[in-house]
């Protein structure tokens, strides 16, 4: 990581601690998995839930669509028409992916 993209992303901590605080634990969690992939496909799947222990795919479908109302997540589809979800704000993403590496 460059030095300007560590002084953006620590400018904006105080901001990206705030959105977490705003999310309850499995919500954070799933975001996490979503930021640590970049696009996350299939985030219900059982390998998905297993590989970051997200609990039940009811669980992560709820916390997923208010993840996408909160417009934290949102989905896509790639050139092969497969659908995935990623984290809106890139720096953000970033942020997340730093916090847990």
């Amino acid at each position: 990581m460059t030095e300007e993209a560590y002084r953006l992303l620590k400018e904006q901590e105080s901001v990206f601690f705030s959105y977490r605080d705003l999310l309850t634990q499995s919500q954070w969690n799933l975001l996490k998995a979503i930021a640590y992939e970049n696009r996350a496909f299939a985030p219900t799947s059982f390998e998905f839930l297993d590989k970051y222990r997200l609990g039940s795919s009811a669980t992560v479908l709820q916390s997923l669509k208010s993840l996408m109302k909160k417009e934290m997540v949102y989905s896509d589809h790639d050139r092969s028409g497969a659908l995935f979800y990623s984290v809106y704000d890139l720096l953000f993403r970033r942020w997340i992916r730093q916090s847990i590496t």
